[in-house]
C-alpha cells in the first residue's frame, strides 16, 4: 500500500523530531525511526489499528517509545497519515484534528 502524508501531519512530525533532537542528540533521529517502524507495520497490516472512538474511518496506533500517535484512514490502496499526534493533548484537539484532515 502507498502511504501519503498529508500537510499537517508532516508539520506535526518535524516539529517532533525538531522537538526530540533539542532536548537530546540523536533522540530526533531515534523518534523519526519509531514512527517510520509503525508506519511500516501500518503498511503491512492496515487494521491492525483500532478505529478511532468517534471516527469509524479513522484509525489510531500509538508509536512504541514516544507518547505520539499515528491517525490514519484507508482508502483501498492508500493509507492517508491524518496526525502525527500528542498523546498529552486532550480528546478535542484530536476531534478537531481528524474534523479539519478527514
Amino acid at each position: 500500500m502507498n502511504v501519503i502524508v498529508v500537510p499537517q501531519a508532516r508539520i506535526e512530525l518535524d516539529a517532533a523530531v525538531d522537538y526530540y533532537e533539542s532536548k537530546c542528540r540523536h533522540l530526533g533521529s531515534d523518534f523519526l525511526d519509531d514512527y517510520l517502524a509503525q508506519v511500516n507495520l501500518i503498511k503491512r497490516f492496515p487494521e491492525i489499528a483500532p478505529a478511532h472512538e468517534e471516527f469509524d474511518d479513522v484509525h489510531h496506533l500509538p508509536l512504541r517509545k514516544f507518547p505520539y500517535s499515528i491517525l490514519y484512514a484507508i482508502e483501498i490502496d492508500i493509507i492517508y497519515v491524518l496526525a502525527v499526534a500528542s498523546q498529552h493533548r486532550g480528546p478535542e484537539y484530536w476531534s478537531s484534528l481528524i474534523s479539519r484532515t478527514a
